[in-house]
């Protein structure tokens, strides 16, 4: 439990790396997915006996060295199995953090054809997002974001791709969409490293734009009272 505990420890010191690196945030979005996938992954995979691929993937994780062709091979290896899924998954992240965008995003591509009904779809997709978002193609960018944000992906998945259409919106002055979308994190994430960052910018550009609609009231259950008679 303690080591989960440092595990996730580390996590939040990248995330809040990420905050302060605004220039970096949207490519580094799809890492704080993957990095927590591989560390909830490492522990799920020591009870598992999936024919040694756990286990093989554990090992390869558990590696300061390992590459995107340790995660590849292993994925060949044993295709159709939990391991080989998360390796295909995490060759991606590799790749992208490498700044390999266009060959994270062939191989977050690869997951999304071979994997299509796997829970992890949407973090997939959202490599994608990443990947054509960190090589300027914003337009396609853009519409893999708002069909992750149409079919509700799940929650982190969600967030990330919230946060990120609302930086792309912001970045061509669509204001009222951007806003609309740092609000809806800032709900959705409370305290979490994307709600505050979303609760901030949401600010600032109210600030900066009075014209914008304010935040709507909170509703009341409290009747109306009548004026005082005089």
């Amino acid at each position: 439990m303690q080591s989960e505990q440092s595990q996730v420890a580390a996590i939040y010191k990248y995330l809040a790396w990420v905050d302060t690196h605004k220039k970096q945030c949207i490519q580094g979005a799809v890492g704080m997915v993957l990095i927590g996938l591989a560390v909830a992954y490492f522990f799920w995979s020591q009870g598992q006996k999936e024919e040694g691929a756990s286990q093989e993937l554990s090992k390869i994780m558990s590696t300061r060295t390992a590459t995107a062709d340790d995660f590849l091979k292993l994925a060949a290896r044993h295709p159709n199995t939990s391991a080989g899924e998360h390796a295909l998954l995490l060759a991606g992240q590799v790749l992208f953090s490498s700044g390999k965008y266009v060959e994270a995003q062939a191989q977050f591509q690869k997951f999304r054809q071979e994997y299509r009904n796997s829970p992890l779809v949407g973090t997939a997709s959202l490599g994608v997002a990443a990947s054509l978002d960190a090589q300027g193609k914003t337009g396609e960018a853009i519409a893999v974001y708002e069909d992750l944000v149409q079919r509700r992906a799940d929650s982190m998945v969600l967030i990330q791709s919230q946060f990120a259409l609302a930086r792309l919106y912001e970045s061509q002055n669509k204001l009222d969409k951007a806003l609309a979308l740092y609000d809806s994190v800032a709900q959705e994430d409370g305290t979490g490293t994307f709600g505050s960052e979303a609760g901030f910018r949401s600010v600032e550009l109210r600030a900066k734009n009075p014209a914008l609609a304010k935040p709507a009231a909170a509703p009341t259950d409290m009747p109306a009272t009548n004026p005082k008679q005089p």
